[in-house]
């Protein structure tokens, strides 16, 4: 994975040095697609998860959670649930309560 520097390095060599991309590629042992993507882009890329995290742990709390979310979007600011309200109030698994009747 390259780092900031390495896109900083060949941005330099690119705008200042007035190197060629495959010379760039060369130098820096990377391939000359990484070397154009680094030239056009203003910063490298981010981190992006390929697939989200399994949870099994959670899947099935999700669509209550989902709804106490919800029903807490709409409420006034002050109103609505926070998850610590939520633990406490026994409505996410985990908490120490039983839930309300």
């Amino acid at each position: 994975m390259r780092t900031v520097d390495d896109y900083a390095r060949i941005r330099y060599a690119f705008h200042t040095e007035h190197k060629k991309i495959r010379e760039i590629a060369r130098e820096q042992h990377c391939s000359r697609r990484t070397v154009r993507q680094a030239v056009e882009e203003a910063q490298p890329p981010g981190y992006r998860l390929s697939q989200a995290r399994p949870v099994p742990a959670l899947d099935p709390w999700k669509t209550r959670i989902d709804a106490l979310l919800a029903e807490s979007a709409t409420m006034p600011r002050k109103q609505g649930f926070t998850r610590l309200r939520q633990l406490q109030d026994g409505r996410l698994p985990g908490s120490q309560r039983e839930k309300p009747r």
